[in-house]
Parts: structure tokens; sequence; C-alpha cells
């Protein structure tokens, strides 16, 4: 059954990190660590939306100096249509 299988997709940095005490504020609307003007908030929230919509789930591992890894894992269907979107 493909749908006891899900899609994992991983989209890691090497960045900066996230400061462990906003790990569990990263998926609210209107949360930034950016100065005002340099960022909504949004991005993140929207993506969290996204992806509950579509049954799954979106977790994030951070290691402050080490980079920032983000798993998302969706539900797969047999009837599913795929569909690449390049550039």
């Amino acid at each position: 059954d493909a749908g006891s299988h899900p899609i994992e997709v991983l989209i890691q940095d090497t960045g900066q990190g996230i400061a462990p005490e906003n790990l569990n504020k990263l998926f609210i609307p209107f949360f930034t660590t950016k100065k005002i003007g340099q960022g909504t908030g949004l991005g993140l929230a929207i993506a969290y939306g996204i992806v509950k919509m579509h049954r799954g789930t979106i977790d994030v591992r951070s290691k402050v100096g080490e980079g920032t890894t983000f798993c998302i894992k969706l539900p797969a269907s047999s009837s599913a249509r795929a569909e690449e979107t390049v550039g």
C-alpha cells in the first residue's frame, strides 16, 4: 500500500542554526527574529499550514553554529499524479 510509506523531503542548510528558545515558535504566524522590514514571519507558518492541509508533518532540528534541517513527511497516494516543476 503506497499510503503506508510517506514521502519524505529534507531541506538542510549549514547556516548559523536556530536558537533553542526559538524552535517552538517557528511556525507561529508573524514570528521573526529579523529586523523590522526584513521579513514578515509568514513563510514557515504558511508552509506548516500547507503541509498540515495535506495530512503531513513538518519537523525541525537545528544546532546553533551548525545549521538546520526541516523534515517534511506527506502521505503517498497510489492515485496521486506526479508533477515536477523546475525553475
